[in-house]
């Protein structure tokens, strides 16, 4: 929506007011059906364990609204923005546009490889636990004692996700890469520790104080 309308958009729209939760309801609905109706504790030698049951109409559900869903609107969303960006008329650029190298294009040509790394890094973090464990459990409701290995790598598969995005945007956006090396430089770390231990030195003062305030007070109670 910022990049579509940026004249109209506001960080406080009233739309996201409602999708957000939606999507969070949505989110805690659908596997919490499952969690409830087709799964079941069961007591063996005094410890008790959950034993899934097969349940083909809540594999399409999750599938379809936990990872097909997200795809499309991911796509279309990126879609869009990609869109905006090549569309876009910059005032001043004409000469150059006729050459085909306004710095628009190059913005554009630069956002749109870094959009198809974002997505194929979330397919390629994604699509396995989703495919691979999730759905043949859900249909068949078995697990067995080499699932754990398998969901213990897809897990590091999603996990990884957050990493490969950090690296994109590192390759592709300079602003991102000085703020990082700011971030991490040793002056500005020298700074963040100072801060903590000037704040932690004011907090022990003032608690030394007020247990002076109330020892004074006890003492003139007393006497």
């Amino acid at each position: 929506m910022a990049v579509t309308f940026p004249l109209k958009y506001k960080g406080s729209s009233s739309w996201s007011k409602y999708t957000i939760p939606t999507i969070w309801m949505a989110s805690i609905a659908v596997p919490g059906h499952y969690a409830v109706s087709k799964t079941k504790f069961c007591p063996i030698e005094g410890k008790f364990y959950c034993i899934p049951m097969p349940s083909p109409v809540d594999a399409i559900l999750i599938i379809s609204l936990g990872f097909g869903l997200a795809h499309v609107i991911i796509i279309a969303l990126y879609m869009a923005i990609a869109y905006k960006l090549w569309t876009r008329r910059i005032p001043g650029e004409q000469a150059a546009k006729e050459s085909g190298h306004t710095s628009a294009q190059k913005v554009a040509r630069k956002v749109t490889q870094m959009i198809i790394c974002i997505i194929l890094a979330f397919e390629i973090s994604w699509t396995p636990m989703f495919i691979g464990y999730v759905l043949p459990v859900l249909l068949t409701g078995s697990v067995d004692a080499h699932d754990f290995i398998r969901f213990f790598g897809f897990k590091m598969l999603m996990i990884s996700n957050g990493i490969s995005n950090f690296a994109i945007y590192a390759v592709f956006n300079e602003n991102y890469r000085r703020a990082f090396k700011e971030t991490l430089s040793c002056k500005t770390l020298g700074k963040i520790f100072e801060n903590v231990k000037t704040k932690a030195n004011s907090n022990v003062v003032r608690d030394t104080r007020n247990e002076l305030t109330q020892e004074t007070s006890l003492a003139s109670i007393s006497a």
